[in-house]
């Protein structure tokens, strides 16, 4: 069984795009993927904080939707997982524009992850090679 890290965009969305990583969660895990989402080990973390950042109707960030952890300090354990505990990084539309899941798919290169696209459409992953997500990465880079 593959073992998956979900990442997407999260900050500036509505709930925290929490809605698409958990249909994208449940649809993966009916195909037999083993998947690890940030959104789950957010509502791990701090369940109360979570059900405030679901009903974010921006997804701007604010420390009381996170149980005043920083983006830092949540990105930091979301990075120890694509670099130690997974064999590929799954990356929801959107992903090229955060920065958080550019550094997640970055660190997965340097540790020799798989990578797939993620369609909600087709409820499907699309293996792609490294050099596409590095081309990805460079191209937006600020």
């Amino acid at each position: 069984m593959i073992k998956l890290y979900l990442a997407g965009p999260m900050s500036d969305i509505p709930g925290y795009n929490f809605p698409a990583f958990e249909a994208a969660t449940a649809e993966l895990r009916a195909q037999k993927f083993e998947v690890i989402s940030p959104a789950e080990k957010d509502k791990e973390r701090n369940p109360e904080a979570y059900e405030i950042a679901r009903r974010s109707p921006d997804g701007k960030w604010n420390p009381t939707d996170t149980g005043g952890l920083t983006w830092a300090q949540i990105l930091a354990g979301d990075i120890i997982i694509v670099a130690d505990q997974v064999d590929a990084v799954a990356l929801l539309p959107g992903w090229e524009k955060s920065s958080g899941a550019r550094l997640e798919a970055f660190v997965g290169l340097l540790r020799k992850k798989r990578f797939a696209l993620y369609s909600p459409v087709l409820h499907e992953l699309s293996w792609v090679s490294n050099d596409f997500i590095r081309k990805i990465i460079k191209d937006n880079m600020p």
